[in-house]
């Protein structure tokens, strides 16, 4: 690995408890390029290129992880979280994957393909009990 392809250990951290899929992190990174716009589900399927009842999970799950925000107002939409405890690490990832996309969306796809397995291993380890 060539040193100019190291991801930060930050980048990494925030990808892994996070980032669960490609699309999340493109409708995150959307979201904060573009602070402080509201987003509804229709509006982030149309730009990330998933379906309607996906981008609505996208955002509650970015929600859950404290990176976007509920409108009190338009209670669809959603914005990103300038109080978001990843504020700081948010250039990283987003120079990141700007710089090495393969490269993230290969660490993101190994994150979901290990708790795949490891869940498939807990089934049989129950199952064969």
């Amino acid at each position: 690995m060539n040193e100019d392809e190291h991801l930060a250990p930050e980048v990494l951290r925030f990808i892994g408890l996070c980032i669960p899929t490609v699309p999340h992190l493109e409708a995150m990174l959307l979201m904060w390029e573009t602070t402080p716009q509201l987003w509804n589900a229709a509006e982030i399927a149309a730009r990330i290129y998933v379906t309607e009842d996906t981008a609505d999970q996208i955002l509650k799950d970015l929600e859950r992880c404290g990176i976007a925000e509920l409108d009190s107002v338009r209670s669809t939409s959603f914005r990103y979280s300038t109080a978001s405890a990843w504020t700081g690490t948010l250039p990283l990832v987003a120079q990141a994957y700007r710089r090495h996309l393969s490269r993230v969306a290969r660490y993101i796809h190994a994150q979901g393909s290990k708790s795949v397995r490891e869940f498939s291993r807990a089934f049989r380890l129950r199952r064969e009990q």
